[in-house]
Order: C-alpha cells, then structure tokens, then sequence
C-alpha cells in the first residue's frame, strides 16, 4: 500500500512540474508572441482542436483514476491520450493530404508495395518534437489539467452533483474523446474529398487538345532544371555579399555562353500553382485573372509530343499530392522517372528518403540516349533543395555556414524581426551554395555533349527566409517570387542556332520584367517548335522572356473576400467581366515600388539614397532598385554588390 502511495505520489510530483513547464512555456508564449505571434498561437490551437479535446478527456478519466489510487489505469490512460496528442496531427494530415490522384496511381497494390509503403510510414507518421511543439504540447496539458481542477470545483459546490460528480466527469471526458473523434474524421474526410475535388477539377481543366505543331528548327536537346524555393534575394550570382553561388558566378563570368536574366517572377509562391502555369498555356487569356485551377489550359508536354518531340520528366519530387499536382497533371503524357515512389504519400512525400538532387541527376543523364538525329527532346529535371528544413534536404558535407557574415560581430542588425535567427539564415544560404554546386554539374554534363543542348534553369518560387514567412502567399514579401532565370547554349548549340543565341543575349540585356508565364513560349522558341493557330484550335502564346509584355497577374488566389492578384503591370488593369468575383489588387509595397522605378515614376538614384536600419531592408531595396550599393545606419557604404553585369 506505501509503495502504491509512493507510486501516485511521484506521478502527482511529476504532473506538477509538467504543469509548471507549462506556465513557463505559456508565459514564454506570451512574452515572445506579441500581436500578430499571439494570434498566430490561437490560430493553431484553433485548428488543433481534434487533437486537444482527446488529450483533455483522457487526462480527466486518467485523473479520475488517480484520485481512486488506481496509478497503472491512470498511467496508461493518459499515455494514450499523450499518443494521440503526438501522432494526430500526421496521422490525420497524412489521411486528409491522400486525394484521387493518389489512389488512381495507386491500382495493383501488390505485397512487395505494402512493405514499401509500411517503410515510407516510418518518415511521414512521426511526433513533432521541436521546441515550438512541445511548447504548444505543454500548454495542452495546463488547460488539461486546470480546466479539470476548475471544473471540480464548480461542481462540488453545486450540492446536487457531489454524489454524481464522478459520473459526470466520466460523461464528460467521453463527450470530449467521440467529438474529437469525431472532428478528426469529418476533417480528414473533409479535406480528403476537397483534395480530390480540387485533383479532378484542374485534370479536367488541363484535359484539351493542343493545336497542330511542328519542330520547325533543327534537332536542339533542351535541358529544363527546375529549382526549388530559391530566390534571388540570396544568391551572389544576383549581387548578394555572401558567397553563395561561386561556380554559377565563375560561368557567368567566364562563359559567354550563359545568358542571365534579372528582374524575372513566378507566377506563384506555392509550387503546384506557379508550375500549372509555367508549363501551360491559355485557352482565353481573360481568364488570367482567375486561380490557375479554374482556368482552362494546355501543357506544354502535349504541346511538345504534338510536334513529336520527346519529352521526359526527372523528378526528386513527389508524384502525387496537391503540392505535386504539376507531376500529375502536366506531365501526365510524359515518359517520367521519379526518385521514390510516392503515390501513397500524397503531400507527406517530403518525409520519404530520397537521393541528392546533383547525385540523382547525374545518374539519370549519364543513361540517356540522343543518338536519334532528327529527332528533339526536352528534359525536365525538378530538383528538391531548397524546401524546408533546408539543411536536412543537402549533403552533410554542405551543412556549414557559407561565411561568419552575421556571426562576426560585425554590428550588421540581419533583420527587421528579432525573432530570425542567425542559424536559418545560415542554413538557407548553404542550401542556395549546394544547388550552385548541384545546377553548375547539369551545365558541365550540358557544355560536354557532342549535339546541340540548351540549358533554362529557374526556380519554381523564392523564400523569404530574413522575414521567416518562407513562401506563404497569404504573407507575400517580394522576394517571394523573384527567382533566377538563366539560358545556357552548348558550343554547337551556340554555332548552329546562332541567331537564336544572338536573341536572347539581346532580351538579356533588355532586363525588363518578366514572369514564368512566359516559359513554356520560351521552351517552344528554344526548342525551335511552331504553333498553327487556327480558327477552331487555338491557344494564348505568350511573348518569350525578355520580349516586351503585358504581364498577367501574379499569385492569384482566392480568399474569403473574392479573388486576390498582385499586380506586375506597370499601369493599373482593368478588372475582368467576371460577375461572380469581387477582384483586389494585393500588390505590395515594395513590389509597387519596383514597378515605380522599372516605369520611370521614381528614379533610381532617389530610390537608392534612402538608409536602411537592417541587412534585410538593405539587400531588398537592392533588387528592387537595382542599385549598386547601399548604406545601413551607423555603418556607412558596408553594403555593395559582388561585381557588375556584363
């Protein structure tokens, strides 16, 4: 009987501190999440609910039990509850992530698949154990165990529900574990069945045929690397002081083949939407204003195989998924070659092992055969570094800071948020420095083929890293989507297409605004295919990159209020004539005032004299400016960029 009271009481001693801990992190919460922080902490305990009230009835019944001296019924109950705490939010995230796609993909499911799928379920079925989680974890067990308390009390004063009391508590915890329960599954089955929806509606929206083609050019292999989250906001290559793309830097320097282009947009911040347009064309150009899933389009992939080119796809992305909608949907007619086999994971890919993007490339290209003398092809490869975590997606090797910039005490303030830390700069500027390494080996396997080869490289979106927003559209910061675009001829490619090498050296040097809508033009012009519009079959090409546009918008989502757009335009545009959208215009600050400087309403020179308070103010008003150097508060002209453009 003494080891059993020693027993609660150690269980009891134990509660207590974890209930401590709790108000600790709670105030630390509070003292850190001001404003905005704080209703961002009430937002997810929102969302979480599912997950909250199964902890909070398990804890009440395991405190029921405690309180009776039953310490191993206690002690299991509340470790299931602590289960569900830990494993529901990838559990049911992985259930509500699946869509159609994923089960179309996923016919003859076979045993061998079964224990590959059960292996993948070890990465994508996983507890959070990051500072903020279990922060987020503790305070779960403060509103547990006090909600418990209070609610005892109240009914203990109430005299009717003394000799009830334990039947209501019991009652109680029950309702909390079924309506969770329950959450659980009408959320999950919620947004399985909006994921499907959504999969079937851009399938059907994508499903048109192409007009006739024709490779109109000589034989060209063309080469499209795909990069992910990169911005230009952190690569030297586009002025940044850190040493971050040297050997993209040393070609650009060195190799009057490579063609760089600046001032270049994505036409989103998410990958599935920014790819859907980038690698498609318009059926009715008025719809550029709508979502990319609401319009009707046509992938450059049927584009090219009308004009019987071969297209491939080497991915190191997933198959499936809302995030991946691009794999399914654009290169569905495609002869593609992915990584792992996703099609069970839907967006939970992320946590399947997958090979190193320059390795895996590498391996892929050295099997390809282009002995065929007539006939073209284009290679997609959609690289992987550069998603989040940054440095558990590159090579151990690569995991070091590019330089003590920050780090050195040099009195440079980083940012404008205190809440950044030196290390997820740092851990984003290693990850910008591998794919340098990883991009630079593709225009080394390019620059050594005997036929002629052309090399695009652009990045799906950017990140935001010194405002820790990453790329959430629904916190847009510039950088966002200004990604690098580059062109690489080969030596043939350059002797033998000339004057198409001529042209986009011209467009180069033009450096006006451009958006990824205007890629899959790009790819057919690079590619020497031609489009025969007619009256009947016909669809919206777009100028090529450089060419003097009229952009449509970008990041166009739909959102409570209607329909928002960030506007790349110069001059205002007219709101199209769709009755059932109300249409506003989110261009930021910082995004208008680009497009003040590019139209001549402000100069330059004005816009570059400003001072900034951070390196993160500094480096933004250089790509926004395109100045040459600017000057931080208290530190003088510390700020320069790496070399001019040829």
């Amino acid at each position: 009987m003494i080891k059993g009271r020693s027993a609660v009481r150690v269980f009891v001693v134990l509660l207590i501190l974890l209930v401590f801990l709790a108000l600790v992190a709670v105030g630390g919460l509070l003292f850190l999440g001001r404003g905005e922080e704080l209703k961002l902490v009430a937002s997810i305990l929102y969302s979480r609910k599912a997950e909250y009230l199964f902890f909070a009835g398990a804890t009440y019944v395991s405190l029921l039990l405690l309180h009776k001296g039953r310490l191993i019924s206690a002690v299991i109950t509340f470790l299931v509850g602590l289960a569900w705490m830990l494993f529901h939010q990838p559990v049911s995230g992985f259930i509500g992530s699946l869509g159609v796609d994923s089960f179309s993909e996923a016919k003859d499911f076979d045993f061998e698949e079964a224990k590959f799928w059960l292996a993948t379920m070890q990465e994508t079925i996983k507890p959070d154990f990051r500072m903020k989680a279990l922060a987020l974890y503790l305070l779960y067990l403060l509103m547990a165990v006090s909600s418990f308390y209070l609610l005892k009390w109240w009914l203990h004063s109430r005299t009717f529900t003394k000799q009830y009391y334990a039947h209501i508590k019991l009652a109680l915890s029950g309702l909390l574990v079924i309506g969770a329960i329950l959450l659980t599954f009408l959320d999950s089955a919620s947004l399985f069945f909006s994921n499907s929806e959504s999969y079937l509606v851009v399938k059907s929206n994508f499903s048109n045929e192409p007009p006739e083609a024709v490779q109109a050019e000589g034989k060209v292999d063309v080469f499209v690397y795909v990069g992910e989250s990169t911005s230009v906001m952190n690569m030297s290559l586009y002025g940044y002081p850190r040493d971050t793309t040297p050997r993209l830097k040393k070609v650009f320097d060195e190799d009057p083949n490579f063609i760089l282009f600046e001032n270049v947009f994505s036409t989103h911040t998410h990958t599935s939407p920014s790819l859907l347009e980038a690698f498609s064309f318009a059926l009715h150009s008025e719809e550029d204003f709508l979502p990319i899933e609401r319009r009707r389009r046509i992938s450059v992939v049927d584009v090219l195989r009308k004009a019987k080119v071969d297209v491939r796809l080497i991915s190191n992305q997933g198959m499936v998924g809302t995030w991946n909608q691009a794999s399914s949907i654009i290169f569905k007619n495609a002869q593609n070659t992915f990584s792992t086999d996703s099609r069970r994971l839907g967006n939970s890919d992320g946590k399947a092992a997958r090979p190193w993007d320059d390795a895996f490339f590498e391996a892929q290209l050295e099997n390809l055969d282009f002995s065929s003398k007539s006939k073209a092809s284009v290679t997609f490869l959609h690289s992987y570094a550069g998603h989040g975590e940054y440095l558990a997606n590159i090579p151990e090797e690569w995991r070091v800071p590019v330089d003590g910039y920050f780090s050195s005490g040099s009195g440079v303030r980083m940012s404008e948020a205190d809440y950044i830390s030196i290390e997820s700069v740092d851990a984003y500027d290693s990850a910008v420095k591998y794919i340098d390494y990883s991009v630079s080996k593709t225009i080394d396997y390019v620059r050594g083929l005997d036929a002629p080869a052309v090399l695009i490289y652009f990045s799906d979106h950017g990140d935001s890293v010194f405002t820790g927003k990453g790329h959430d559209s629904s916190r847009f910061t510039h950088e966002m989507a200004r990604v690098p675009f580059f062109i690489y001829f080969n030596g043939p490619a350059r002797l033998q297409r000339a004057e198409l090498y001529r042209k986009y050296v011209t467009l180069a040097k033009s450096s006006r605004t451009a958006s990824l809508a205007q890629l899959s033009a790009t790819i057919l012009d690079v590619a020497g295919v031609q489009v025969k519009n007619t009256a009947t079959s016909k669809m919206d090409l777009k100028p090529v990159i450089g060419e003097e546009a009229r952009l449509p918008p970008i990041v166009v989502r739909e959102i409570s209020d209607g329909i928002s757009f960030v506007n790349l335009s110069a001059e205002k545009r007219a709101r199209p004539k769709f009755d059932q959208f109300n249409f506003i215009d989110s261009t930021d600050a910082d995004t208008s005032s680009y497009l003040d400087v590019k139209g001549g309403r402000i100069l330059a020179s004005d816009y570059c004299k400003k001072m900034e308070l951070s390196f993160e103010s500094a480096r933004r008003r250089q790509i926004i400016g395109g100045c040459k150097s600017l000057s931080l508060i208290g530190l003088g002209n510390n700020l320069e960029l790496v070399g001019d453009k040829k």
